[in-house]
């Protein structure tokens, strides 16, 4: 029987709830049609995966907002990208 909690979206599969982001070793040029997506870069080894969200700005320009990296508990706001 399947699984009734997994919900395939956008080609990535949410299992009970969580979904797999997308990932790459570099981000795409933010514009509108990354709005509000999250990203995933993937590091070399040695080094920290980011997780990073793509926002409009009050200027209306498009960038990446690093959230997260695999060395730290907390919340990081770091622009990228302008």
């Amino acid at each position: 029987m399947a699984d009734a909690y997994n919900i395939v979206q956008d080609g990535n599969t949410i299992k009970g709830g969580i979904m797999r982001i997308p990932a790459g070793s570099a981000l795409p040029v933010a514009t509108v049609q990354y709005r509000d997506i999250i990203a995933i870069v993937e590091a070399l080894p040695g080094a920290a995966d980011s997780k990073y969200v793509c926002m409009k700005n009050s200027a209306n320009a498009y960038r990446w907002v690093k959230i997260f990296d695999g060395n730290s508990d907390t919340i990081i706001h770091q622009a990228v990208g302008l």
